[in-house]
């Protein structure tokens, strides 16, 4: 099958920053790694900016993986698949009776794509919304912690501070080291004296996709409650992980090119 070199350039390339866990690549580093000449280098990476799946910082600073890339991730790409874990969503609310929510982030907002509402008689009257700002609920804000800084940095900027939507945050430092805590612990728990809210991640091949968010009356969230339901959306979100793990080494296995080939050729072709 005769191949296209570009495409295979491009795609090593994403590949080569993708193992940087979000850190800055700069453009001499990533000449080094390729084996290209710098001017095909450079011609590369400003059609992936100009695409929006690479993010230049500036001449100095170099470059990140850009939205389109999380977008692909989170969004577009995932958006038929992810139908397939709302069996698990009701086996949650089946179980427990409470809300339960699946949602990405997308082009700075997050988006619930799949629903359960709570069974219960006593449930927490608060509006949702398919569509909002990340920084409204806790699986908005474990979504933009997924994020590498960079990237955390560029919502901020764009979208400003949230206000009285999380007074907590002040300042853009105050954002950064709000989400940096929010990465380690590796769950959001709000509780409030009426509300509690829980948002965990949904990881595949380690990258988080997607976020489950449970809410409901405080009341409902106490010692032997609490642990049931959290031990619940840990497993719940294992199941996701793992379906969708299997998915794609399943769909990897079916394929006769390897990534580590276009990156070999990359070495071999030093035009």
């Amino acid at each position: 099958m005769k191949k296209i070199q570009v495409l295979e350039r491009a795609f090593a390339v994403l590949e080569m920053m993708a193992k940087g866990s979000g850190r800055v690549h700069t453009l001499s580093e990533l000449i080094h790694a390729s084996g290209l000449k710098a001017p095909t280098m450079v011609h590369i990476l400003q059609t992936l900016v100009s695409l929006g799946y690479v993010e230049h910082l500036g001449r100095k600073k170099g470059y990140v993986l850009g939205s389109g890339v999380y977008a692909l991730a989170r969004g577009e790409r995932y958006q038929d698949p992810l139908a397939a874990a709302k069996p698990y969503l009701e086996e949650f609310s089946l179980n427990t009776g409470e809300y339960i929510a699946l949602s990405v982030l997308r082009d700075g907002q997050r988006i619930i794509v799949h629903h359960i509402r709570s069974t219960k008689s006593v449930q927490v009257d608060t509006p949702m919304q398919e569509r909002e700002t990340p920084y409204r609920s806790v699986s908005g804000r474990l979504l933009l912690a997924s994020l590498p800084e960079a990237l955390q940095r560029k919502h901020f900027r764009q979208y400003g501070l949230p206000g009285e939507l999380w007074p907590e945050i002040s300042s853009e430092a105050d954002f950064v080291m709000e989400l940096s805590s929010i990465r380690a612990q590796g769950k959001v728990i709000s509780i409030t004296n009426d509300l509690t809210s829980i948002a965990i991640p949904i990881r595949v091949k380690g990258a988080v996709i997607a976020a489950l968010g449970v809410f409901l009356p405080s009341y409902r969230f106490k010692t032997e409650q609490r642990k049931a339901i959290l031990s619940l959306l840990a497993h719940t979100a294992e199941k996701i992980s793992d379906h969708f793990d299997e998915r794609l080494d399943s769909n990897v296995s079916g394929t006769t090119d390897k990534p580590s080939t276009a990156r070999s050729k990359m070495k071999d072709d030093k035009k």
